[in-house]
């Protein structure tokens, strides 16, 4: 026998080894990942799970309400007008939210509260416009009366709004 039918013949038989193992081990992974969606096994074989322990829910008394009502959040106003360029159709949202519209006025009254992401948005506006915030309820720290905004087309906050006590 010449050592290269000897080579042949061993290398042969490795080569269908490592194509079953790779084949076992590709049906193991697959099984172990499956296995990982479902709680009671991400605790046996994962020690991350172990370790994050349960989630801290505070107790809450029974006779207080679980959530605060927005009757208790003071609701202030603004007003905000247009200086320059045509607005009509333009939006002013409040937390991503259309709060109101820009009309032929170019004026709008919104109500906010402290906390509250305000913007200018609109996409049919071919021109820059600026707005200015003319009004402001007292209790209003931000935004000041005076701000102007330039809006270019896309989306642009006009501050966040923050309420307290002027010092």
């Amino acid at each position: 026998m010449n050592f290269e039918q000897w080579f042949k013949e061993r290398t042969s038989r490795f080569e269908r080894f490592l194509l079953l193992s790779v084949g076992a081990m590709l049906v193991l992974l697959l099984v172990s990942q499956a296995l990982l969606t479902q709680p009671v096994f991400r605790q046996i074989f994962s020690l991350v799970e172990r370790l994050e322990g349960k989630a801290y829910l505070p107790a809450m008394p029974s006779d207080s309400p679980a959530v605060t009502s927005k009757t208790d959040v003071k609701t202030h106003q603004l007003t905000l007008e247009v200086v320059s360029g045509d607005a009509s159709g333009l939006q002013v949202r409040v937390n991503g939210k259309t709060a109101a519209v820009f009309s032929q006025s170019g004026s709008v009254i919104v109500e906010v509260q402290d906390g509250d992401d305000l913007e200018v948005y609109g996409t049919d506006v071919g021109q820059i416009v600026e707005i200015k915030v003319t009004e402001v309820s007292a209790g209003l720290i931000s935004p000041k009366r005076g701000k102007t905004v330039t809006f270019f087309g896309r989306p642009e906050t006009i501050s966040w709004v923050v309420a307290g006590e002027r010092r």
